[in-house]
């Protein structure tokens, strides 16, 4: 270990000295430099490696304190200012998700299995859905369509419509999907107009930027530690529940 810390030492002070003093030196210099530190690398691999797994877990020891930072500070934001927001589950489920997701996102379209096997499977668990426009321009259009949806209780069967869309969807379209599922279309219509929707969206997005959220899917579950990123099964989700 006190070879590996003298190393490292040796190494990051040749950067050190080779970076900030770079513009006394001449350019040969600066190439024996160069050399010196490759020569270096290629003799002592194992050295060379075990810096680069040191610098690897330093980032990620920075980053989970990131993301505890960052959850606690948006906890009430998360778990307890949902008005509004929707519910898919139980909604006095004790086992809290909260799910950021884009109607465009190929991952999260496939995601819709998860939630659907997970509500069935665990009566328990509450996915709290905070849609995001990160994919495309018309995402915020098919966002709207879903909260309006869920004003008239049928949030999971209007993202089952909209995931099924290409890019060329149009709001007649989504009026039509209103229809086929035995909506008030009109009310359908005013509340994708509303501006409490459009607040709806504002606070989703202003939530995912407050936690550095740029991918999706992206989900928080309540009493854990981590910002979890990307696609996982019903099987890798109940493993993530009881860690």
């Amino acid at each position: 270990m006190i070879k590996f810390f003298k190393t490292m030492t040796l190494v990051s002070g040749t950067i050190f000295l080779a970076t900030n003093a770079a513009s006394a030196l001449t350019a040969e210099a600066r190439d024996e430099i160069g050399r010196a530190a490759v020569d270096y690398m290629k003799n002592n691999p194992k050295s060379f490696t075990e810096i680069v797994t040191a610098v690897q877990e330093h980032s990620q020891k920075i980053e989970k304190k990131r993301q505890l930072d960052l959850l606690a500070k948006h906890q009430d934001d998360l778990f307890k200012k949902i008005t509004n927001v929707p519910i898919i589950g139980n909604k006095k489920g004790t086992t809290e998700i909260v799910l950021f997701m884009d109607p465009f996102c190929h991952f999260c379209r496939k995601f819709e299995k998860t939630i659907k096997v997970a509500i069935k499977e665990n009566k328990n668990i509450k996915f709290i859905s905070r849609d995001i426009a990160i994919m495309h321009p018309k995402s915020i259009m098919l966002i709207k369509a879903l909260l309006a949806a869920d004003r008239q209780g049928k949030y999971m069967e209007m993202q089952t419509l909209v995931h099924k869309v290409t890019p060329k969807v149009e709001s007649q379209d989504l009026l039509k999907f209103a229809a086929d599922l035995k909506m008030d279309v009109t009310k359908f219509k005013a509340d994708m107009d509303d501006k409490k929707t459009t607040e709806i969206l504002k606070s989703n997005m202003d939530l995912a930027d407050n936690l550095n959220i740029e991918a999706t899917p992206t989900f928080i579950i309540k009493g854990k530690k981590s910002i979890n990123a990307g696609y996982v099964s019903f099987d890798e989700l109940k493993i993530l529940l009881k860690k």
